[in-house]
């Protein structure tokens, strides 16, 4: 799980990141990345490394798209299975194997998380977006606890009505704001507040 939850979110973030124009080629392109992606490629199971970072950056999201899945697809197949020793004794033959990524995959991944938190995670464009997004739930918060009858939908009205304290009425709000999608919760506070809180995701 840990490995599978490195994969998702390392690349998933790698991905959200040159989308949103936080990450440039000129981030990731280094020596020392390219040392480390060649030698995770040392059985060519990815393109070369001029066309990984040409594809990676590319201004057709069906290439850039493509790489992204490649680079998936190497760290998903680069994965080993191992039994340790001494070896444990499960009810389940499967829970006694480990999964392991061979060292040169384990750096290359490493790296990319690193890259994404010091561009990304760590930059001033990113903690923009995160009050900005805080800004929009806090709001929309605000606005339904003023007017629950009007704003909850349905379900969470009648979760609401049944609830037997202050408590208990605001875990409702937060769990129906919590289910929204972005794009759902970017609609609602437009039509709340009459303007465009989407621009908080747009590179200063």
């Amino acid at each position: 799980m840990n490995i599978a939850d490195d994969i998702a979110y390392g690349i998933h973030d790698l991905e959200d990141a040159i989308h949103l124009k936080l990450l440039t080629n000129e981030h990731l392109d280094t020596l020392n990345f390219k040392d480390l992606y060649e030698q995770a490629n040392q059985l060519k199971q990815m393109p070369t490394y001029d066309r990984f970072i040409s594809d990676l950056f590319s201004k057709d999201q069906r290439i850039q798209k493509s790489m992204i899945g490649a680079l998936v697809n190497y760290f998903i197949v680069s994965t080993t299975v191992e039994i340790p020793t001494p070896q444990i004794n499960f009810n389940e033959p499967l829970l006694s194997l480990n999964a392991l990524l061979p060292i040169e995959a384990k750096n290359l991944l490493s790296k990319l998380k690193k890259v994404i938190y010091q561009f990304v995670i760590d930059s001033p464009e990113a903690r923009t977006i995160e009050y900005g997004g805080q800004t929009v739930v806090l709001r929309l918060f605000k606005a339904i606890s003023s007017n629950p009858n009007s704003l909850l939908d349905l379900v969470n009205r009648e979760k609401y009505q049944a609830a037997n304290s202050e408590d208990e009425t605001k875990r409702v709000i937060c769990d129906y704001i919590a289910n929204m999608s972005d794009e759902y919760a970017y609609r609602m506070h437009e039509r709340l507040f009459g303007f465009n809180t989407r621009t908080v995701f747009e590179r200063l």
